[in-house]
């Protein structure tokens, strides 16, 4: 438009911006040969590229290390530290994913020490002792449901009046109370099986 001879401030009034802008936007193609906006750097970076290959390459040595943990140890250009966030985007970028850390019940030395016996009452079984159990997700004790049970069969608990399939299936806790002949023996908290 403005090459075609109109005034400036008919070119502000059809495209609706103020003149200063059709001014500004005039004197920028006199000067560059263009009218959009010139590069710019954005906000700086906290890490250079090298650190990026630095944290890409720890984490493909150790593909379980955390970002948290990467984070510790490298340091940033302008602060001392790197978040974990800035390690998980780096990871991001390259493509890769950070571990993280699951979360649960910390075992004690009490813990540990169930575990073993439990482990050596039972190391010896047969397989004929171990068909005689059913692992449910339900433990019944007077007013609590929680963690697995272990319900050894001599037994008048059959698969047939388990409604669901036999492992991690939920028996009805007047089922299991009703059977005076089924001795059922709680495994502690901490003998949970990884699911």
């Amino acid at each position: 438009m403005l090459q075609g001879g109109m005034r400036t401030a008919d070119v502000a009034r059809a495209i609706n911006r103020h003149v200063r802008t059709v001014r500004r936007l005039r004197q920028r193609y006199r000067e560059t040969g263009r009218t959009a906006d010139h590069p710019r750097s954005g906000r700086p970076r906290v890490t250079t590229p090298a650190q990026d290959r630095y944290i890409r390459i720890l984490q493909l040595r150790d593909r379980y290390r955390m970002a948290t943990t990467t984070a510790r140890v490298t340091p940033g250009t302008h602060n001392p530290s790197i978040s974990a966030q800035t390690v998980r985007d780096r990871l991001r970028e390259a493509r890769l994913r950070p571990c993280r850390p699951v979360v649960r019940q910390v075992l004690t030395r009490h813990h540990q020490q169930q575990r073993r016996l439990w482990v050596q009452t039972h190391l010896r079984w047969t397989r004929q002792e171990w068909q005689k159990v059913l692992f449910t997700d339900v433990f019944v004790s007077p007013g609590v449901m929680d963690g697995f049970v272990f319900i050894i069969e001599g037994m008048s608990v059959t698969p047939s009046r388990v409604t669901t399939p036999l492992l991690r299936s939920p028996v009805p806790p007047g089922h299991l109370a009703s059977q005076p002949r089924c001795p059922r023996v709680r495994l502690p908290v901490s003998c949970r099986l990884d699911r």
